[in-house]
């Protein structure tokens, strides 16, 4: 990407400040990819020595559950056909859905009492813990016979009507609504930040706060242990019809409350502190949950890069972080995503001309504003965990010599 900074003294060659977003911007992320990302972030701890880890996931079962209700009740497909031959003999046969229903008990099994589902898969996990289908492999029936195809057809067909009951449809979309306003404030904002700034210096911080001493590989490996057992007594309760207990595992974690009262605080300091005040712009965060650590916020500053220096954007992001680490007296701690080497890099400089680079900016801050979609926390129905810096009028940087490259970048379909 050119480094030089475009100017232009020929006023008829000045673009306009609103430039057209339609074929950048747009609301393209899968399903798939969405819940990838959700669940890689949500089961990543820090260890000690600054490593991050993984712990193990079913982001790929998690998929599949999507799949299946999307199947089930906006589809409103059925997992086996009938069929009767000219002797009258009935014969069920496989439709794509039917190797999915046979994993409802791994579905059940992917309750989490930390965050609150979808309102489709909440009823089609509810729904299957009072069904005869979750007993029957228990009770020496076969998912390959002809009584679990009926049984499994009456299930989602009874699923279906429930749906219709319980106003599924009203209430997904209300449930989408949070999602779709975040897109939407997003895309808005962005459009501002193109406008107002012609060279973008995009800083990408994971913030964390810590409770309690860091661990080690030998704790990590404990605590997936627990965290597993935790797990499974969820799960023996829910389908005992009891609401799960809250299980101590060991680990102090984060609340939702402490790091949105530090994540308030943190950007009050970073707007107000003599350095790093210089040539900020803006800022998109979100706040996510992990399973062992709890509450941290993914945090995207926006600067000035007539201002700042954007070829020292790592430097830039880690004296960022420090100040994270000294506001919080030493209890937080940080990833510089600016150090990374990204397939798709949206970190450092991002000019309003370069299409390639704002289309991959576009699509990392797309993830932070649709993931609610997927599930939210439970702290409060009104907790905020999205949002975008304030935007002013006023404009900075200089008069622009070429085309804006957001006229490639799709931001209006949804």
């Amino acid at each position: 990407m050119s480094a030089e900074l475009h100017s232009s003294t020929d006023d008829a060659e000045f673009e306009s400040a609103a430039p057209d977003l339609s074929t950048i911007l747009k609301d393209d992320l899968s399903t798939s990819e969405l819940v990838t990302q959700f669940h890689q972030k949500k089961d990543t701890v820090f260890l000690e020595d600054g490593t991050a880890k993984v712990i193990p996931n079913k982001t790929r079962l998690i998929s599949t559950l999507h799949l299946f209700v999307k199947m089930l009740f906006k589809d409103k497909e059925l997992p086996y056909s009938l069929k009767i031959n000219k002797h009258g003999v009935r014969s069920y046969e496989e439709r794509r859905m039917a190797s999915m229903i046979k994993m409802l008990p791994l579905f059940a099994r992917l309750m989490d009492s930390d965050m609150a589902s979808a309102p489709d898969i909440s009823l089609m996990i509810n729904e299957y813990r009072d069904h005869p289908i979750a007993h029957y492999r228990w009770l020496g029936g076969s998912d390959g016979s002809r009584e679990f195809a009926e049984m499994a057809n009456t299930f989602a067909l009874h699923l279906q009507m429930r749906a219709k009951e319980t106003k599924l449809t009203y209430r997904m979309n209300q449930w989408l609504r949070n999602a779709d306003k975040n897109v939407k404030k997003l895309r808005t904002y962005v459009k501002w930040l193109v406008g107002k700034t012609a060279r973008m210096v995009w800083i990408r911080l994971d913030l964390h706060l810590r409770k309690g001493e860091p661990l080690d590989l030998d704790s990590l490996i404990d605590f997936e242990r627990k965290l597993l057992d935790r797990k499974e007594r969820e799960y023996v309760d829910f389908m005992a019809g009891v609401d799960p207990d809250e299980i101590d595992f060991g680990v102090d974690r984060v609340s939702f409350f402490e790091i949105a009262k530090a994540r308030r605080e943190y950007l009050d300091f970073v707007r107000h502190h003599k350095e790093l005040k210089k040539g900020y712009v803006g800022c998109v965060w979100s706040i996510e949950f992990a399973s062992i650590e709890g509450y941290h916020v993914h945090m995207a500053f926006c600067y000035d890069g007539s201002v700042v220096n954007g070829f020292d954007h790592v430097g830039l992001a880690e004296r960022l972080g420090v100040a994270w680490v000294k506001h919080t007296e030493g209890k937080g701690y940080f990833f510089n995503c600016n150090r990374k080497k990204y397939e798709r890099p949206a970190c450092g400089i991002v000019e309003y001309w370069d299409s390639a680079k704002l289309s991959n900016l576009w699509h990392a801050l797309l993830y932070l504003a649709k993931k609610s979609q997927l599930a939210k926390v439970k702290a409060s129905p009104h907790s905020k965990t999205f949002s975008t810096g304030q935007m002013s009028t006023r404009r900075s940087g200089r008069r622009r010599a070429k085309k804006d490259g957001l006229a490639e970048v799709d931001l209006d379909s949804s």
